[in-house]
C-alpha cells in the first residue's frame, strides 16, 4: 500500500527515532548516544514496545513483530475505547499493568495524543513499560524499610517492592489502605505517622505516580 499522506511518509522514516527512544530511557552515567546505547544492551531499558497508532490508518511499531497476535493489531484500532478517547483527552495516561502477549512480562502502558502545530489530532503513540526494570531500578527502598510501593492517581498499587514481576502472570488490582490515601492526598509529597509505621512518599512528575514508602517507627 502507498501512503500518500505527508504526515504517513514522515512516520516511514520512524526507525532511528524510535531506537533512540528506547536507548534514551536507559538510566547511564556514560555521555552521548554510544553510552546509552551500551548501557541499554548490558543493562536493559524500561521501554519494551513503541508504536503509533495514526487517524489515517498506519501502524508503526518498534520493535517489529512477526505476527499480531494482540487485539489491538487485529481489530479496527478507530473504534477502540483507548483511541477514541484520546482524540478528545490529550493528556498521557498510564495503563494498570497487563501480562504481554508476545512474553516480555508484566508491562503497563503509557498513551497520548499526537497533535500538529495547530492542535489538530493525527493519532495515538504507545509506550510499554516493563515492570521488571521499574522494580529493580525504583523499587529498592532500603532495608530498614517494611515497604514501598508505586501507586497511581487512583492509588490503585501498580508495583510493590515485595512483588515478583519475573513470576508475575496476572495482576490484581489492590490499593493503599484508607489511612494512607488520606494523608498522601494532602500534598505531593512529605512524611506522616500513622498507625502502622513512619509513612514517607513523593509524586513523580513523569508519570503522576506517588513512590509511598513504609517504615517501623523509631526506625
Amino acid at each position: 500500500k502507498r501512503y500518500e499522506n505527508d504526515f504517513t511518509k514522515q512516520l516511514l522514516t520512524l526507525g532511528p527515532r524510535f531506537r533512540s527512544t528506547l536507548a534514551d530511557s536507559a538510566q547511564t552515567t556514560d555521555s552521548g548516544r554510544a553510552g546509552a546505547m551500551r548501557n541499554a544492551i548490558v543493562a536493559g531499558v524500561p521501554i519494551v514496545w513503541a508504536e503509533v497508532y495514526t487517524k489515517d490508518g498506519f501502524i508503526g511499531r518498534y520493535p517489529g513483530r512477526e505476527t499480531l497476535k494482540d487485539r489491538r493489531g487485529q481489530a479496527d484500532y478507530h473504534k477502540e475505547q483507548w483511541y477514541r478517547r484520546h482524540q478528545k483527552d490529550r493528556q498521557a495516561r498510564w495503563s494498570l499493568p497487563h501480562v504481554d502477549p508476545h512474553g516480555a512480562g508484566l508491562l503497563t502502558k503509557g498513551t497520548r495524543a499526537l497533535s500538529d502545530a495547530d492542535g489538530e489530532f493525527l493519532g495515538v503513540a504507545t509506550i510499554d513499560v516493563s515492570l521488571t526494570w521499574l522494580k529493580r531500578e525504583l523499587l529498592n527502598p532500603p532495608s530498614w524499610a517494611r515497604e514501598a510501593w508505586l501507586v497511581n492517581t487512583e492509588h490503585a498499587i501498580i508495583l510493590a517492592s515485595t512483588d515478583d514481576p519475573t513470576t508475575m502472570t496476572t495482576y490484581e488490582v489492590k490499593r493503599l489502605d484508607d489511612a494512607m490515601v488520606k494523608e498522601i492526598e494532602k500534598q505531593p509529597f512529605g512524611t506522616a505517622s500513622i498507625s502502622e509505621g513512619r509513612l514517607s512518599w513523593a509524586r513523580l512528575e513523569s508519570t503522576g505516580w506517588t513512590y509511598v514508602m513504609l517504615v517501623d517507627h523509631g526506625a
